[in-house]
């Protein structure tokens, strides 16, 4: 066990002597590619003018009127949008239907 114990030892200062070796040499290395200044033609992206500044109260939500809110106003598109809405999660979203379409995928790849 002694033996184990002092292999073992020896294994450690050499990896410590390695690990202070290689910073070593790093250290006088010199970089490879020198880099210039970093100046990007683009400042990046803006945040977006919510129209509201620092010290501004946001509007009460539970007095907005959701009528208004509507995406489509007209009573007749926005039914056929539900409607197809509705198809869509019946067609294709349903966990059931979810399976069904994988197992056939399945069922044609293998």
């Amino acid at each position: 066990m002694r033996v184990a114990w002092v292999t073992m030892r020896e294994n450690i200062m050499n990896k410590q002597e390695l690990a202070a070796m290689v910073a070593e040499i790093l250290g006088q290395m010199e970089p490879m590619v020198k880099g210039s200044d970093y100046k990007p033609t683009d400042p990046g992206p803006r945040q977006k003018d919510t129209g509201y500044h620092d010290g501004d109260f946001v509007p009460d939500v539970t007095q907005l009127d959701l009528r208004k809110l509507y995406l489509v106003e007209d009573p007749e598109k926005r039914y056929a949008m539900e409607a197809a809405n509705e198809a869509y999660y019946q067609n294709y979203l349903r966990p059931d239907v979810l399976v069904k379409r994988t197992l056939e995928l399945a069922e044609k790849k293998f």
